[in-house]
């Protein structure tokens, strides 16, 4: 489904517990720090802003590339269960292990859920079912995600403030983008962590201005796939990718000193679903535990 669907498309909700799920492809822990994020900072006050790593490339036999990373953060286990190893999304096990938004379109249909970002496997392949899919593509060859990125956030905070969505899902390639062209180590990396950050405060406000808010309890959470090395790329097992991060902030999440010990890749789905009262199958074999069920050192990665 391309960007050609509507704000209005999106099915009325039904829950006064409510989830935002933000990825941002490609940001590394410590130029994340490194940056000027003060909208980033005002969440991390408010819940937990945590040092995670990504999985083991050797281990896993999957590379730190988006395809494994976004599939890890969408459904809850390691690559060795939903085997998407590189950016080949296929053959995989997504069907036995889908994305959180098509898991809760199965189990409660009447959570209204949407998905939009601007990298088409993700779009097309990894996020089967929600109720709207957007794809709106960057174009990231000629360096159009800047905006892309304002064009996501403009239709996301439209949904947010016209509609009553339950569940969404925001997606920006643009950090990625800036590190392969750029490196991790360029002012131009910086710069689109700080464009991230400057669409983070559009969005929030779009949610906090809703009619109904105070009525509400929404949880935000969001995370990175892996970093960038100082020339650009990933793939590897080198520090510079895989130590990334994750934030929570809303529901039952308590604050907590930045750059603790934060969520791993596959605890955002058991989350997500915590605080949606959804109640956690066994047989969906999820590999992660929601952050109020972690332990005070919870390494997991």
């Amino acid at each position: 489904m391309t960007d050609t669907v509507a704000v209005d498309d999106v099915p009325h909700g039904t829950s006064d517990k409510k989830v935002l799920i933000l990825i941002f492809d490609g940001v590394r822990w410590d130029k994340l720090q490194e940056a000027r994020t003060p909208n980033i900072d005002t969440l991390a006050a408010e819940g937990s802003l945590g040092r995670t790593m990504t999985y083991d490339p050797d281990e896993y036999s999957a590379l730190t590339v988006s395809g494994p990373g976004h599939s890890t953060l969408l459904t809850g286990v390691w690559p060795d269960k939903h085997r998407v190893l590189s950016n080949v999304i296929e053959p995989n096990e997504l069907e036995r292990f889908p994305d959180v938004l098509t898991r809760l379109r199965n189990v409660r249909p009447d959570l209204s859920t949407f998905a939009i970002g601007d990298w088409p496997p993700l779009m097309e392949q990894i996020i089967d079912a929600p109720h709207v899919k957007i794809l709106h593509p960057s174009n990231e060859g000629t360096g159009e995600g800047a905006s892309s990125a304002r064009q996501i956030i403009a239709w996301a905070s439209a949904t947010l403030s016209r509609h009553n969505p339950d569940v969404g899902y925001v997606y920006l390639i643009l950090a990625d983008v800036a590190g392969h062209r750029f490196g991790g180590a360029s002012a131009a990396y910086i710069e689109a962590i700080e464009q991230l950050d400057r669409e983070v405060s559009t969005l929030v406000q779009a949610l906090r201005g809703r009619p109904t808010y105070d009525q509400e309890d929404w949880l935000i959470l969001a995370a990175t796939d892996h970093g960038h090395l100082d020339e650009g790329g990933h793939g590897g097992g080198e520090p510079e990718v895989r130590d990334i991060w994750t934030l929570a902030v809303g529901g039952d999440i308590r604050p907590a000193p930045v750059g603790g010990a934060g969520m791993a890749m596959v605890d955002i789905v058991p989350t997500a679903l915590r605080h949606l009262g959804v109640e956690i199958d066994p047989s969906w074999e999820l590999d992660g535990a929601a952050a109020d069920e972690l332990g005070p050192t919870p390494e997991r990665a």
